[in-house]
């Protein structure tokens, strides 16, 4: 395996399976694998779908029971994701999607369906009223994939227009028209090979038949189609519609919002002094204090390695920097990890934040209304950091350690 860094965001960073002169003309192609290209691919002959009956081959109930740790094939530095079901999801340096089950005991490869095709750079989850469970990816091929496990569990190729190609890890939300029924469209955004916002939306007609569209950001209403981006937009879903944060080859923050009843507005927020580089991450403190304000904060790395962050909070907007742990500097391709944990009775709410310094060492913070801390967790991540939503209220971050295996809510449970 042939591991391309960007050590600007590992966003950018492929990996590709192959030989010497194999990858010498994928350089000179610019293009994804050669067509045809034999390379050696880890199959298993497990389960179709993680949904389905006989997904987990030992399935372990009312119990706790050893974790099946492998040696054969250990986890990318990709971020992990997972579904409602509590189903997590990575991808293994043989470019294969594989999912690890809720009890975190058992993991699986699926060989049906053409999942163990060693396609896989990089997946993200989507859990669809319309459509069900499903999983997207980004091909080592540059293209968007899904895979339905609910219907025909086969991977989809949604080239399409703009050369159909992507160059990040896709970002799943739906959207719908909270007065009609049936509207959902589910959407997934990227960049583009040429470092543009580009969106896909999937929705059914009347006569339940799935359609397709991509979108560019000039489409989308952003002021300046010339505008380049470093990474995947940060897109969530609220109430009345869509926000969307990105970082443009500048260094300044966008902010873009998209009412369920209006048009695209875009908004500038620049930085706070200092480049911003990397992705982006923003969550919701709702309340931060029992009966107080709700905390929105947009969280980024600079080119100084220090945490900054858009907040909006009391009524009033603005930078602040929440600086670095001591003696290290934070690294854009471990991205912000952020989860909200909301104020109760008695006790405040408060934001973690979890992120990667320049040699991989993970550090976190739990940032309240009186600020907070930096603490060193002692451990280190070869992949980005994220909070998933299952296990629910989990208080560690997840991520893909230096040797392969999964870090789940601070513990090690390997891999396939």
């Amino acid at each position: 395996m042939i591991v391309i860094h960007d050590r600007l965001s590992l966003e950018f960073s492929d990996a590709y399976i192959g030989t010497r002169a194999q990858f010498e003309a994928l350089g000179q192609g610019g293009a994804g694998m050669p067509s045809g290209a034999s390379f050696s691919c880890t199959r298993s002959m497990r389960a179709a779908s993680p949904q389905s009956a006989g997904a987990v081959s030992s399935r372990v109930a009312g119990k706790a029971a050893k974790v099946n740790v492998a040696t054969g094939t250990p986890l990318a530095p990709s971020a992990p994701t997972a579904d409602a079901a509590g189903y997590m999801y990575a991808v293994t340096q043989s470019a294969n999607a594989a999912w690890l089950n809720p009890n975190g005991t058992t993991w699986s490869i699926p060989s049906s369906g053409d999942m163990a095709d060693c396609n896989t750079a990089a997946i993200e989850n989507s859990d669809s009223t319309t459509y069900g469970q499903e999983t997207y990816r980004r091909g080592l091929d540059g293209h968007l994939w899904k895979i339905n496990w609910l219907n025909d569990s086969k991977w989809t190729d949604l080239k399409g227009t703009y050369g159909g190609d992507i160059s990040t890890t896709p970002k799943v939300e739906s959207t719908w028209d909270p007065k009609a029924a049936n509207t959902e469209v589910v959407q997934a955004w990227a960049l583009d090979n040429q470092a543009h916002m580009v969106r896909r939306d999937s929705w059914k007609d009347s006569s339940g038949a799935e359609r397709g569209q991509y979108f560019s950001q000039q489409e989308m209403g952003f002021p300046n189609n010339s505008t380049t981006f470093q990474s995947t937009p940060e897109v969530r879903r609220w109430a009345h519609g869509l926000e969307v944060f990105a970082i443009d080859t500048d260094g300044n923050m966008w902010y873009g919002s998209k009412p369920d009843q209006g048009d695209w507005r875009w908004e500038k927020r620049g930085n706070n002094g200092s480049p911003l580089i990397g992705q982006v991450s923003y969550n919701v403190v709702s309340p931060l204090m029992d009966g107080g304000s709700d905390l929105k904060a947009a969280y980024a790395i600079d080119v100084n390695g220090n945490l900054q962050s858009y907040d909006t909070y009391k009524g009033t907007s603005g930078w602040k920097n929440h600086g670095k742990p001591s003696g290290k500097t934070l690294d854009p391709r471990f991205g912000v990890a952020t989860q909200g944990v909301s104020a109760s009775p008695g006790r405040p709410g408060y934001m973690n934040i979890a992120v990667g310094d320049t040699d991989g060492t993970v550090s976190s913070m739990q940032y309240g209304d009186a600020g907070g801390a930096w603490s060193n967790l002692g451990m280190k991540t070869a992949s980005p950091v994220t909070w998933l939503s299952n296990p629910a209220k989990a208080q560690w971050p997840t991520w893909v350690n230096p040797d392969g295996d999964l870090r789940l809510n601070g513990k090690n449970v390997g891999h396939p």
